[in-house]
């Protein structure tokens, strides 16, 4: 299960982080529920492997982030969206309209 919601979390980072939120919440409620009486403690047991497989997630995708970008924390999405598209993507950024490759009726626009 934490391989999954590590390739989740890859693929899809919100939705990952939204369905983790009820995994969590359910073992606890689990835990709670079975009060102690089960032999093995299901959460110090999913505890460990989610972590593991969690920090074993980072250290991948940093190698593979340093290969692709020379840069551990940059992601090629953030490379290709800073390379390709001339407005930042945030509404906080600010955007100077001279400096981008409008023609006619789209300098008009902006």
């Amino acid at each position: 299960m934490g391989l999954g919601l590590a390739i989740l979390a890859n693929v899809r980072p919100y939705e990952g982080f939204v369905l983790s939120l009820p995994v969590a919440a359910g073992l606890l409620i689990l835990d709670e529920w079975l009060g102690g009486t089960h032999p093995v403690n299901i959460v110090e047991a999913s505890r460990f492997t989610f972590g593991a497989a969690a920090w074993n997630d980072a250290r991948a995708m940093a190698y593979y982030n340093w290969r692709v970008t020379g840069n551990p924390l940059r992601t090629p999405y953030d490379v290709s969206m800073s390379t390709m598209n001339p407005v930042p993507t945030s509404h906080g950024n600010p955007c100077d309209p001279s400096e981008l490759p409008l023609q006619g009726f789209s300098r008009f626009l902006y």
